[in-house]
This record gives C-alpha cells, structure tokens and sequence, in this order.
C-alpha cells in the first residue's frame, strides 16, 4: 500500500511539472515539424527526413542535392537540426 501512495506522489509531481512548464510556454518535447525545417531552407525531402528524425537518409539527400563531402553534409544536418530543435 505504501509503494502505491509513493507511485501516485511521483506521478502527480510529474504531471504538476508538465503543466508548470506549459502554462509557462515550454515545450514539453523537441517535436520537430518539416515545415520548421522547410523554413530554414531545406528542400522538402530533406524536411521530411529531418522531422522523421531520419539522420542517415537526411544526409545523403543533402549530399545527392550538393555535392558536398560527408563531412560537410553532416556538419550542415547537424546545425540545422539544432536550430530548430533547439
């Protein structure tokens, strides 16, 4: 009986927090959308792998349209998956 009272305490301190946090305008988890990637300039098919959280096929699309190395198409997924997501 005591383990249920300390689980339903942790639950109601968590979904208090959850409400804290958005009443306060945070977002409660990094969900990206392709239209926040398309607004950076992406190219709708890398959008969509980046919202699909699809690194490996993001990079390869980014490196089909460019040219660019490996290195370089990483660098630039990267950076742009941390703008968005913050």
């Amino acid at each position: 009986m005591q383990m249920l009272v300390v689980f339903i305490a942790a639950c109601i301190s968590s979904f208090v927090a959850m409400v804290v946090a958005l009443q306060r305008g945070f977002r409660t988890s990094p969900i990206a959308k392709a239209e926040d990637f398309l607004a950076l300039g992406a190219s709708p098919q890398l959008a969509y792998y980046l919202a699909k959280h699809d690194r490996l096929n993001a990079v390869k699309t980014y490196r089909t349209e460019t040219g660019l190395a490996l290195r370089e198409a990483v660098v630039y997924v990267d950076g742009l998956t941390r703008r968005v997501r913050g």
